[in-house]
């Protein structure tokens, strides 16, 4: 398959406890990532910064909840000023 070191992007950490999350930013692209960087705030916040210079801050909720009623909320940024938010119900 030759090298493949360009595509993959990890990072590893280990801990002890009986629990573990792992936020994950899947963006499909053609040919080039509109993603400069994702930051984790914490288990629960994401901050994926675009090329363009917009901001995404994407907060997962419920994720204990036995009704598995998991929510989302993205709000993104230009400049400090929120341009769009979506959630889930």
């Amino acid at each position: 398959m030759g090298d493949e070191s360009s595509h993959r992007k990890t990072m590893a950490v280990r801990s002890h406890g009986k629990d573990a999350c792992y936020p994950t930013v899947i963006k499909p692209y053609e040919n080039e990532s509109v993603i400069k960087s994702v930051k984790a705030k914490s288990a629960n916040e994401l901050v994926v910064e675009l090329k363009d210079g917009r901001i995404q801050e994407i907060t997962i909720s419920d994720m204990d909840s036995e009704t598995n009623q998991i929510k989302v909320k993205v709000r993104e940024l230009l400049n400090g000023m929120m341009i769009r938010e979506e959630m889930t119900k």
